[in-house]
């Protein structure tokens, strides 16, 4: 059996058995931690391992490299930190149905600098089956996530993985995070000095080829195969503040702009912009003393968009996941898309 039968064998089962209820046509009660799914990364065995996702002849063209992890070592010890799910990813054919994964170095000293990103696409008539995952979840919570801030989830971080709930989401994953479905990837090589940003497209044979790593909306860098932060002392996504340049209230809520999926969808950001654009934006205000409230997130009703541990410190742009060691970091982007997608899912 391979090893991504073994680990998701019970998973597997439970989908076969039809564990778990279906939505059914009216609406569902979801929130930010119902569709956001940060994994506790205290017990790292217990975490999905990313090689029941990827095989070595895939990891090896990442390039993935680490200052913290030998090469050899990296794959074995990258773990599913964390879940999402996205009905409507922007496309060039519309909304994409996705879910994502999130995998890390880890140890037993928590999380290595780095990071993997995977793209799964569901057909668009998979959003009842998605949804039916999302109704197992919501009723084995039992109201643990309602009004929670999105952080360490609410179910999953006291109990772990070896519950129900751990079940339920293992089950949403052997169901949904299929090698057909696998499209893209994404890699973030962590450093000291600097994180660099790659993007792969995964072809329907397995095949693994580059992709730019920027978009086409303003504040996008110029098209490259790779997207550098430099963490000491960053001040700006991009050219959005420059040190040299005073900051203005327009700088600002331009700012706020590309923290806003609906004002600008992924597709307009390069990675590195995405990720820098919130601490850029909080250091640029406590620097010069303004602050701006236009075009500022506004959540759909009954989603909750506040976060846990903000990811708001210099040379910190993690979007979902965990910084060197134990630590949480979420970006307002995060959960500001986290609430369009309950607001939207919630629906049938």
């Amino acid at each position: 059996m391979s090893a991504r039968l073994t680990t998701l064998a019970l998973a597997g089962a439970l989908v076969g058995t039809g564990c778990g209820r279906e939505a059914g046509p009216g609406p569902l009660a979801l929130d930010v931690n119902d569709v956001s799914f940060l994994l506790p990364i205290w017990a790292p065995a217990a975490l999905p391992p990313l090689a029941d996702f990827v095989t070595p002849a895939q990891f090896d063209q990442l390039g993935f490299a680490n200052e913290f992890v030998p090469p050899a070592e990296a794959l074995a010890r990258s773990r599913v930190v964390a879940v999402r799910v996205d009905p409507c990813f922007p496309a060039a054919g519309g909304c994409q149905l996705q879910v994502r994964l999130v995998a890390q170095p880890l140890s037993a000293q928590g999380a290595a600098d780095g990071a993997i990103h995977l793209f799964y696409q569901l057909a668009s008539d998979e959003r009842g089956r998605l949804r039916d995952h999302l109704a197992a979840l919501v009723d084995l919570a039992d109201g643990r996530t309602a009004g929670v801030a999105l952080g360490p989830h609410p179910v999953l971080a006291p109990a772990g993985l070896a519950t129900p709930y751990g079940d339920a989401l293992r089950a949403l994953l052997a169901d949904l995070c299929t090698p057909d479905r696998l499209t893209e990837i994404a890699v973030m090589n962590g450093g000291e000095v600097t994180w660099t940003f790659f993007r792969f497209g995964v072809a329907a044979d397995g095949a693994v080829t580059p992709r730019l790593t920027t978009g086409g909306g303003p504040g996008a860098k110029a098209p490259a195969q790779r997207s550098v932060l430099v963490r000491d002392g960053l001040r700006a996504p991009g050219e959005l503040f420059d040190a040299q340049v005073p900051v203005t209230t327009a700088a600002l809520a331009l700012a706020r702009r590309f923290e806003d999926p609906r004002a600008t969808p992924t597709p307009l950001l390069d990675c590195g912009s995405c990720h820098a654009v919130t601490p850029a934006r909080i250091a640029a205000e406590l620097a010069s003393g303004l602050a701006s409230e236009e075009l500022a997130f506004v959540a759909p009703p009954g989603t909750t968009a506040t976060i846990a541990h903000r990811a708001t410190a210099p040379g910190h742009f993690r979007g979902f996941g965990y910084a060197e060691g134990f630590t949480a970091e979420i970006l307002d982007r995060t959960v500001f898309e986290s609430t369009l997608a309950a607001a939207d899912l919630a629906q049938p």
